[in-house]
């Protein structure tokens, strides 16, 4: 089977190194003794971040249930982990009685992940050099090792708060006011109220670097995956490219549905975006139910795997991921399917249409 962008090469590779289990047992731990659902989102602590198969169920469990209002007790881990995985929460609790150091930890995690990272971009350029790719071809992967390397130096622990400070805005903005880079945002709204043709609409701009509503776009690549609907895409960019007066550029189009929720899927997906000469500034996913995969949307543990793979691609990108949902059936002031999504987005705008008029507000 091909990969959905067409990458010839196969650049997916596993390591097991750089592997904390002590800060991954601490996290866990704290997370239990202080369930504060914030801290999860503020810290941006995601799967991904555990390499022990075990501490990393756990962990996806523990924030399901945080997310969901349920305290992460032994009774409620019971039945939503395996016997490993008790046994790493158990020995977890035992180790670190405190929930104190939270940051550090995670910050060690991040270190950890970073390491591996690099480990694993080694691995993909060995692989290239073995396939016979010209010097060209490997530029991307060598990249990725700069990239990966630079992360992991001069990290200190701590600033002097004048520091913090000085600090410029850590918004870097995609769009001016609407979407940021290194970001998840979810427009969603009934069938047909015009998130596609939105979606289409943000997704050209920034390929163009064209002003959005008056509001600055930074030009950059965009990866549009809808999963299914060549010719109907086709003519909506065939639409917005001649009513702009603009050459069709910088977009990529995946009409093979993702599954978010297979994690090895993910990170195909992931290792084929790393590969490509430039990185993407947008990836659009159209929608979260055609590229959800196994699993049910309106279940909190299947939705956690789907939120972790829009987390995952993000994370390995720093792109900004826009992600079309539908409303709910009941609630239509909120997207379908468990409230997982909802926090844990950056932004998230409901989309109306009202005649011939699409509406979008926050």
């Amino acid at each position: 089977m091909s990969a959905p962008f067409g990458n010839p090469i196969d650049s997916l590779t596993v390591t097991t190194g750089a592997i904390n289990p002590q800060a991954e047992r601490a996290v866990i731990a704290a997370l239990i003794r202080d369930p504060d659902g914030r801290k999860i989102l503020d810290l941006r602590i995601t799967p991904e971040l555990f390499a022990m198969d075990a501490t990393r169920e756990a962990f996806s469990a523990i924030r399901a249930l945080i997310l969901d209002g349920i305290q992460p007790d032994a009774a409620t881990l019971r039945r939503a982990i395996n016997d490993a995985s008790l046994i790493e929460v158990e020995t977890s609790l035992q180790e670190h009685v405190s929930a104190a150091n939270l940051p550090v930890y995670v910050r060690l995690l991040k270190d950890s992940l970073r390491d591996r990272q690099t480990q694993a971009a080694r691995a993909r350029l060995v692989k290239a050099v073995a396939a016979g790719c010209t010097p060209n071809e490997l530029r991307p992967f060598l990249d990725s090792i700069e990239q990966a390397q630079a992360g992991m130096e001069g990290k200190r622990r701590f600033l002097e708060v004048g520091e913090l400070c000085a600090l410029p805005p850590t918004e870097n903005w995609l769009m001016k006011g609407y979407l940021t880079l290194d970001s998840l945002t979810v427009l969603f709204g009934d069938p047909g109220c015009g998130k596609s043709f939105l979606a289409i609409d943000i997704a050209c701009h920034v390929a163009t670097g064209t002003p959005w509503r008056g509001c600055p776009v930074k030009p950059g690549k965009v990866l549009y995956i809808a999963g299914e609907g060549r010719n109907g895409l086709s003519k909506r960019f065939r639409a917005w490219f001649e009513r702009h007066g603009e050459p069709p550029r910088n977009i990529q189009i995946c009409t093979v549905p993702i599954a978010l929720t297979d994690p090895a899927g993910i990170a195909a997906l992931v290792a084929e975006i790393q590969a490509m000469p430039e990185a993407p500034a947008l990836i659009v996913v159209d929608t979260i139910n055609r590229n959800f995969g196994p699993g049910d949307e309106n279940a909190t543990a299947d939705m956690t795997k789907a939120v972790a793979g829009l987390d995952a691609i993000r994370n390995a990108t720093g792109a900004a991921i826009l992600a079309a949902h539908h409303s709910g059936h009941g609630d239509k002031s909120r997207g379908r399917g468990s409230s997982v999504l909802r926090a844990s987005v950056d932004v998230e705008y409901a989309v109306e249409k009202f005649d011939q008029t699409v509406q979008v507000r926050c």
